[in-house]
């Protein structure tokens, strides 16, 4: 359920707007800054991504780039095309790009122009590129040493040993391209300034000595920390989050050698620990262990790797699928008892997994008896897994507002209460009514509610994710402001989530 407020003084508004605008400056990385300020210079950073260099690259905007990247660098206008092949995109500049074999549909007459783009889709599209201008890059020598592309195809792999040769694009220090891996505008546009550089002569004074820092400033791990296996283990019984491993069966101590002291521990696990490690949000992960040994992994960062199977997949790149959830019809991988769940997203979008061990029960982990303190562990960990998916999707992540934890606690308090679900109370109040009784001061605001029956936490991000109209208000880029409010009756969770944006 969402509202947005009129806007009145559309005049006065619109004049503040073109003034902001011109004046905007470049929001990036401090290591991709020189790279978007040049590429803004060369004429081929559109105005619209100048704020935007930490956010998601959709494949609209890339094309974009493209299109004045041809422009610039073959000194030609780029088509100018009315007719378009595509049903749900309009675009000019996807349409010149169409037109000159830089792009293609996800299927026909689809475009998916709001989708982020990957770094395998970002090396074929930067090579089309310079093949519509009609130009090559030198190569510099270097063989790409990546052991992660091997089931891409052989033109892919070109592509990439291509930009690799000429230090367009590098991998990350355990020598993986992560070609699943979602693309943000500041790498996009360093790729192609990259590119820019190699075939004008011209460069920015801070380039790095390798393209590995220019395109990946931030290695998933240290060498050093990359090479601490996780000990004893199997390969099923292994995930991989950004190139670090985490096992079934290891100790709290082993996971510590590799990650480090946990952000906080939940103990509303019955007789189990949660050991929670947000990581900014970029690799998120939990742990439970029981007697001291990890029994359950999971993880909805896209970062993940499985047997082959990546966190920025499809359900058609899951790999030794051994069936699927009778409830949810996610994939499983079974090795030896060892249970992988693959989560799928609505639209079939790989959005996370859980790994367990045979002897592992969702259901008896949530305590009957909720404190305080254990219920706000749960909502703490329910707003990082809004987070982890909001960044994954190329949005910023919301900040904890405790009026709406409030408001979203006594609404979830409510339900349980007066045994309902619903978004309006038993006193007709909507969501929107019901935060401004909070004293909340809002443009845009929405709520999602979900009745946990006995279940974990997991459960309920598998809950969200599979409802196109919960997941869109979760990571709705307008929201910037949350809060997570759970009332429980025995072991039935109610679970109020309330979001606003554009607060005075």
């Amino acid at each position: 359920m969402k509202q947005r407020l009129g806007i009145l003084l559309v005049c006065l508004l619109c004049h503040v707007f073109s003034v902001s605008a011109a004046a905007a400056e470049i929001v990036a990385d401090e290591w991709a800054y020189p790279y978007m300020q040049g590429a803004e210079e060369a004429g081929f950073l559109p105005n619209t991504l100048l704020q935007k260099g930490k956010q998601g690259i959709s494949r609209e905007s890339f094309a974009e780039i493209s299109v004045l990247f041809y422009e610039t660098v073959s000194g030609k206008e780029a088509p100018n095309v009315t007719q378009s092949v595509f049903q749900d995109c309009q675009s000019a500049a996807v349409l010149a790009a169409h037109e000159l074999d830089i792009v293609n549909g996800v299927a026909e007459g689809v475009f998916a122009p709001d989708t982020i783009l990957t770094r395998e889709q970002m090396a074929i599209m930067i090579s089309r590129t310079l093949d519509a201008c009609g130009v090559a890059l030198e190569s510099k020598g270097a063989k790409q040493p990546f052991s992660d592309i091997s089931d891409l195809s052989e033109g892919v792999r070109d592509c990439i040993q291509t930009l690799y040769e000429a230090q367009v694009v590098s991998g990350y220090g355990d020598n993986r391209f992560y070609p699943a891996r979602k693309l943000t505008v500041q790498e996009a546009i360093t790729a192609f300034y990259l590119a820019y550089s190699a075939l004008e002569g011209v460069g920015a004074a801070e380039t790095p000595a390798s393209g590995e820092e220019a395109v990946q400033p931030e290695e998933p791990a240290t060498s050093e920390e990359a090479e601490i296996p996780a000990a004893e283990a199997e390969p099923y019984e292994i995930i991989a989050i950004s190139g670090k491993e985490v096992a079934l069966g290891e100790s709290s101590a082993e996971l510590k050698a590799r990650w480090g002291e946990p952000t906080y521990i939940d103990e509303s696990v019955y007789r189990l620990e949660r050991y929670v490690y947000v990581n900014d949000w970029e690799n998120f992960f939990f742990v439970t262990l029981n007697q001291d040994k990890v029994c359950e992994i999971f993880t909805c960062s896209p970062h993940f790797s499985y047997l082959g199977t990546f966190g920025n997949g499809t359900a058609d790149t899951v790999k030794a699928v051994d069936g699927y959830t009778e409830d949810g019809g996610h994939p499983l991988i079974i090795n030896h008892d060892v249970q992988a769940q693959i989560f799928l997203d609505y639209s079939g979008n790989i959005a996370g997994i859980q790994l367990t061990e045979p002897y592992f029960e969702s259901s008896y982990l949530v305590k009957a008896g909720m404190s305080i303190d254990l219920r706000k562990d749960m909502s703490r960990m329910l707003l990082d897994i809004i987070n982890t998916r909001r960044l994954a999707e190329g949005e910023t992540p919301l900040k904890e507002n405790t009026k709406l934890v409030n408001c979203a606690t006594s609404h979830s308090s409510d339900m349980v209460k007066n045994e309902y679900v619903d978004y309006v109370n038993e006193a007709g109040k909507t969501p929107f009514e019901r935060m401004r009784n909070w004293g909340l001061d809002f443009s845009t605001a929405t709520e999602v509610i979900t009745k946990a029956e006995q279940e974990d936490l997991v459960e309920v991000f598998e809950d969200w994710i599979s409802n196109p109209s919960k997941i869109g208000s979760l990571t709705d880029p307008s929201m910037t402001e949350c809060g997570v409010g759970i009332a429980n009756e025995g072991k039935d969770f109610y679970i109020t989530v309330d979001l606003i944006g554009g607060a005075s």
